[in-house]
């Protein structure tokens, strides 16, 4: 087990080791993108391969299989694209530090 920074030397010196906010954003997106592209290839394929009902809660009534498709395209969508731009902040982000 580490022991915690005692001086301000190793405060100082822990404090530099740790990843940078936007380091810290960028993971969290995507993080976030890849448990949203998940869940919506989870739910399709609940829906296309196992029958599970999903329900409008416009008309209360069964959905289509076009909304089903039009909705997961969408939340499959916007998870990538949430990869995505973390994968490009935290690439940024490095180049950023690689010059200083």
């Amino acid at each position: 087990m580490k022991m915690p920074p005692v001086t301000p030397k190793d405060v100082f010196r822990e404090v530099s080791n740790q990843p940078s906010v936007t380091q810290k954003i960028a993971r969290g997106w995507m993080i976030v993108g890849s448990l949203l592209t998940m869940f919506a290839i989870a739910t399709a394929v609940a829906h296309f391969g196992y029958g599970v009902p999903i329900q409008n809660n416009d008309t209360g009534k069964p959905a289509t299989a076009g909304e089903v498709v039009s909705v997961t395209a969408l939340f499959i969508g916007g998870g990538l694209l949430f990869v995505v731009l973390g994968f490009i902040l935290r690439r940024w982000s490095l180049s950023r530090s690689n010059v200083r």
